[in-house]
């Protein structure tokens, strides 16, 4: 009877193992998927942003007013997350991806928003077709512009801008000043305390 029952926690453990093993290699395909989409949908959204700037194929003849702050604004928010990315050693993956995965989720909460609007003027006016929804494509273009922007300028590193601050303090006395010296006091029972 004793044998039997060790035997059963011995299958018991392996069968809690290979559970254990398909649950995390689950979680991690999920997770891995969910990446790859947002990433996916992010270059998506590259392309398709850049398709709609230059959708009459005449170069630079092609760009409204709109599209030509957005080229003034590029270089200067691409420079800002490069320094940033330098400032905080971030490397070179994460700083080429961290602005498409930034794209990628705001695009996602847009595309979200957008079927909730879609749904509720098609629920109001039943006969109401997509084509008239879309020939509001400058809105679309302004949106995505928008979120090219926003993406590239939230996907810059700042976490870590809290830990630096103290090391970023101009002056050495200020630096000093933050450095505390831990001073030990010895008890009359033989007791060390270490104090700040």
């Amino acid at each position: 009877m004793i044998g039997t029952r060790k035997q059963g926690r011995a299958v018991m453990s392996l069968v809690q193992r290979v559970d254990i093993f398909l649950s995390k290699s689950i979680k991690a395909l999920l997770l891995f998927l969910k990446h790859l989409c947002v990433i996916g949908l992010g270059l998506g959204t590259i392309g398709l942003t850049l398709s709609q700037i230059f959708e009459y194929g005449e170069g630079l003849a092609d760009l409204a007013n709109i599209e030509l702050i957005f080229f003034a604004l590029l270089p200067l928010l691409v420079y800002r997350h490069y320094t940033y990315c330098q400032y905080f050693q971030v490397g070179l993956w994460k700083t080429l991806i961290s602005p498409v995965y930034a794209l990628g989720i705001l695009a996602a909460i847009t595309i979200f928003l957008f079927s909730l609007i879609v749904t509720s003027l098609v629920l109001d006016d039943p006969e109401l077709k997509l084509t008239e929804l879309l020939q509001a494509s400058r809105i679309v273009e302004l949106v995505s512009l928008g979120l090219f922007i926003i993406s590239l300028y939230l996907s810059s590193p700042l976490k870590e801008a809290e830990n630096k601050k103290l090391e970023a303090v101009p002056g050495e006395g200020m630096k000093d000043s933050l450095k505390t010296e831990p001073t030990y006091t010895k008890h009359a029972d033989g007791l060390i305390d270490k104090q700040y």
